[in-house]
């Protein structure tokens, strides 16, 4: 449930992330890659601990580096703050870069919603 989705014209193909709930306190993040036709290219977590409680996926896409951004609140809903973190998952070949806190310093964010974000580089 709660899904994004962003395109990236270069390798045609959509980047689709959603949560999924793998126990009462253990949701995941998963990505799938779909063509421009909808056939599913590819699919995988996005948070690859699988332990850490990951909800309320976005995503976008920066053209200029063929990279998504996927970003999610981490944390229990029940147990206090949440954060915001993200990882650039590669277009074309669905490497994923560091877990970032992106809800600290600089970056700042406090939702996951990436829409409003024209300014948001990497």
């Amino acid at each position: 449930f709660a899904p994004s989705i962003a395109w990236d014209e270069t390798n045609s193909r959509y980047c689709v992330v959603f949560e999924e709930e793998f126990s009462a306190g253990d949701h995941d993040v998963v990505r799938a890659f779909v063509s421009g036709s909808g056939v599913l290219q590819s699919s995988g977590y996005v948070d690859t601990s699988l332990s850490a409680y990951w909800a309320d996926p976005d995503v976008a896409n920066n053209s200029q580096f063929n990279q998504f951004f996927v970003v999610a609140e981490v944390g229990s809903p029940t147990g206090g703050a949440r954060t915001i973190h993200g990882r650039t998952l590669d277009a074309s070949t669905a490497t994923l870069g560091a877990d970032v806190d992106v809800s600290a310093g600089a970056f700042g964010l406090t939702r996951t919603d990436l829409a409003g974000m024209p300014t948001l580089t990497w």
